[in-house]
This record gives C-alpha cells, structure tokens and sequence, in this order.
C-alpha cells in the first residue's frame, strides 16, 4: 500500500466508470496518457501535476464543485489530526453521467 491517501484513486476511477468510459476513452479526451490515467488510479502518483487534474476534471465534465474535491484529493498526502483533510469521495462517485 502506498504512504498517501487513496482518496484522489477512487475519486478519478469512480468518476470515469460513472461516466461510461475506459482508460483510453478518458486519456483522448483530456490529452493525458493511457499509462498515467492508470497509475493515478492504482494510486502510484501521489501527486499529480494540477495541469493534469484539469485536464482530467474538464475530460468528466465536472461541475465546479467537483472539480476543487479533485483537485484538492490530489494534494492530500495524509488526514490531519481530525481526518477533515480527506474530500468526500461519495460526492464524486456519485455523480452520473447526465451532469
């Protein structure tokens, strides 16, 4: 298991499947790279460039909102003391695909 939050993983993972796409689907819309899509994924990049983040977020059509969770489960390397650190993941893998 790696040393930071998977938060960002199942976020970005959750959010493709709600949306009906693979991997690859997503790397052609936002331009970022089959391989690096995976490895956010599995939780192997711990902290993704926010250019990155961006181009994923506007590749799901992601509201506002739910673009700022993203971007702030791809800073998060651990909970603080309180846990208050970690977005709500159910917010993103709740989203459906007609948003």
């Amino acid at each position: 298991m790696s040393s930071h939050d998977p938060g960002l993983a199942a976020m970005l993972r959750g959010v493709r499947e709600r949306r009906g796409l693979t991997q690859c689907e997503l790397s052609e819309r936002s331009g970022v790279s089959v391989r690096t899509i995976s490895h956010l994924e599995c939780a192997g990049i711990a902290r993704p460039r926010a250019a990155t983040v961006k181009s994923l977020a506007q590749a799901l059509e992601l509201d506002a909102a739910s673009t700022e969770w993203l971007h702030l489960a791809s800073r998060v390397t651990s909970p603080g003391a309180d846990g208050a650190l970690t977005p709500p993941a159910h917010r993103l893998l709740s989203l459906g695909s007609a948003q």
